[in-house]
């Protein structure tokens, strides 16, 4: 028997990024130019997302939305 666990990545691909935030990739590039996207990091030519980089971001953006 085969068990798959859900297991959550350590790191988000900028498109994994992107579907899960639901924007896409411009406005990402955008919002790191203006110094308010997430923190990453490169592997080679690949940027990388760390997951908790991923909620944290995300919890400010959602307290922000309105806001501004």
């Amino acid at each position: 028997m085969t068990t798959t666990a859900n297991v959550e990545p350590l790191s988000l691909t900028i498109g994994q990024f992107c579907r899960a935030h639901n924007i896409g990739r411009t406005t990402l590039y955008k919002l790191w130019k203006l110094g308010k996207g997430p923190a990453f990091f490169q592997v080679g030519r690949t940027k990388r997302i760390p997951a908790d980089e991923a909620r944290r971001w995300r919890g400010e953006s959602e307290g922000t939305a309105g806001g501004e």
